[in-house]
């Protein structure tokens, strides 16, 4: 498709709706900052949102929200019978024992893809990754644990995918690094990784999760890394995260 069948506004007019919904609305500066245009395009763009009904603003301190009517343009989606039925009841199960964010993600090509979360559920979410954001796929939680459990083979035509797919310094320095092979397999003994520490705000716990010897995906909860240690996070989710993933892997046999 070439540039002259886009329709400029429209796509940015999309972009706006994405950030409304990852920052739970937003004013005009920030949102102008977030999508990378000027304050005076952004205005006609949200004005142009709450006259079709998506958008509502607050009078007092001028930040712009989603209205319902944003739920309308999902109404005819339906997900894999698979992710509708047996993943998110589970996700939603486990988020209200944890409270902390809980998501389930499968791999897409050289990335994980958010299919189940409890973001916009959870009051500790600090950051939100709806259904449908990609996150790294060597350099997240779900993903090494993904990776951690798939075999060699696998694992190396992902990683070729990742090396092709222009990725950030980040994802370079994992790949480049001859540690991150055995890293891997130290995850693989283990049967779960925690990503995080003194230098991130966020940590995530992963547990890789299969269907016979398949593995589909990866379920995490984030929580803060000031909050506890890396071991009391262990103990605290480790045996919810694992039991969870046992329960997804007999639905699938049931």
């Amino acid at each position: 498709m070439t540039d002259t069948n886009i329709v400029q506004s429209f796509e940015r007019g999309l972009g706006v709706l994405a950030k409304l919904n990852v920052h739970d609305g937003g004013n005009l500066s920030l949102l102008a900052r977030q999508v990378g245009l000027n304050r005076t395009i952004v205005y006609r763009l949200l004005e142009t949102l709450r006259r079709q009904g998506y958008v509502r603003k607050d009078r007092r301190g001028g930040r712009y929200w989603l209205t319902a009517s944003v739920r309308r343009l999902s109404d005819g989606y339906g997900d894999e019978s698979w992710i509708e039925n047996l993943i998110r009841p589970r996700v939603r199960a486990l988020a209200a024992t944890f409270v902390w964010p809980v998501s389930f993600c499968t791999p897409a090509s050289a990335a994980m893809l958010v299919r189940a979360t409890s973001d916009f559920e959870s009051p500790l979410t600090l950051r939100r990754f709806p259904i449908g954001t990609r996150v790294s796929m060597v350099v997240s939680a779900v993903g090494q644990a993904y990776l951690s459990a798939c075999e060699p083979a696998h694992r190396e035509a992902i990683l070729e995918a990742v090396r092709g797919s222009s990725p950030d310094q980040a994802e370079r320095s994992a790949l480049e690094h001859s540690a991150f092979i055995k890293r891997l397999a130290g995850i693989r003994r283990k049967g779960y990784v925690l990503v995080g520490g003194q230098q991130q705000t966020i940590s995530g716990l992963a547990v890789p999760v299969t269907n016979d010897r398949i593995v589909i995906g990866a379920l995490a909860v984030r929580f803060f890394t000031s909050a506890m240690s890396a071991d009391a996070a262990v103990g605290k989710f480790l045996p919810g995260l694992l039991s969870t993933a046992a329960d997804i892997r007999a639905g699938f046999s049931a």
